[in-house]
């Protein structure tokens, strides 16, 4: 029978926790090896940092109550003085972090609302569920894919956040563009879900086009959506264009979400089962739940049912 000093039990534990600090569970708004920092014009922010601790605050009140029912404790943090342009998701031992930096706060293309939607994609690689990133070393199963996140962030999360603010989704009617108000309309019947609609459309084009600024790639357009068909659902970060047009469809999706659930994350066929796609679907515009509308674009995403 194999005998271990405290000192060789200590030592194995301080490997494992090495191993686990240099493979962090990681997900990133926008991959550092494209973000081109050295091309990047500077322009008059949209946020200062008394606007840019608020928001984070909002929205971690919002979702904390979420995420401990859900077994985790989360944490929204930023670092105003961080010259980094990115955001952030990691996960370890139950703690939920998200984090957003200055610089990506301060570009001039970046709105208040375009801000929320980043912070809202990267809650969602917590909460989104399928289509999930396979399990992580350490880890386990925890990371919605970046198609995922994205969609999240407008058919579930910026819709939890801006849902009170009646009277200012109101003023999206006056300065949303003609083809939004044209599609949200076509979506959703009641002025104030088209006034929201309107709004979280609008934060998606401020949030595209900050990507595609520090991408240095065109600039996306809803008219214009990608027409890529992928052979099966994508783990990567999309295009611009496909990341603009997922936020659209969930802006448009009806379906109530379940904040008890992680779709697809407890299956017990497993997290990229036809069982997960099925979970997802109760809570998410799927044709297998019967939508039209809404439907994550096949520029990232395969159904299978």
């Amino acid at each position: 029978m194999l005998q271990f000093t405290r000192m060789q039990v200590g030592l194995a534990l301080s490997v494992v926790l090495s191993l686990a600090a240099v493979q962090p569970a990681n997900a990133t708004f926008v991959p550092e090896d494209e973000i081109r920092s050295d091309l990047i014009v500077s322009g008059t922010p949209n946020l200062n940092e008394q606007e840019f601790e608020a928001l984070l605050l909002k929205i971690e009140t919002a979702y904390s109550p979420v995420a401990k029912a859900l077994g985790g404790k989360l944490s929204i943090s930023g670092d105003w003085s961080s010259k980094r342009l990115n955001a952030g998701a990691t996960q370890f031992w139950g703690r939920w972090k998200v984090k957003i930096t200055g610089e990506l706060a301060r570009r001039p293309e970046l709105t208040p609302d375009g801000f929320s939607l980043i912070v809202c994609h990267e809650l969602g690689h917590h909460l989104a569920g399928f289509p999930l990133n396979p399990p992580e070393f350490l880890i386990g199963l925890w990371a919605a894919t970046e198609g995922q996140a994205d969609y999240f962030a407008t058919q579930v999360c910026a819709r939890k956040i801006w849902a009170g603010d009646v009277a200012l989704n109101a003023t999206f009617r006056n300065s949303a563009s003609e083809f939004v108000q044209r599609t949200c309309n076509s979506a959703w019947k009641t002025p104030d879900d088209q006034n929201l609609c309107y709004r979280i459309a609008t934060a998606a084009e401020s949030t595209t086009l900050t990507m595609a600024n520090i991408k240095k790639v065109p600039a996306p357009n809803y008219e214009k959506p990608d027409l890529t068909q992928v052979p099966k659902t994508s783990l990567r970060h999309p295009s611009v264009q496909c990341r603009m047009d997922t936020s659209l469809q969930g802006a448009l999706c009806s379906a109530s979400w379940d904040e008890s659930l992680i779709p697809g994350k407890e299956t017990k066929a497993g997290y990229d089962s036809l069982d997960a796609e099925h979970e997802a679907a109760k809570t998410s515009c799927m044709s297998a739940s019967g939508y039209t509308v809404g439907l994550r674009p096949t520029c990232w995403f395969k159904a299978r049912l």
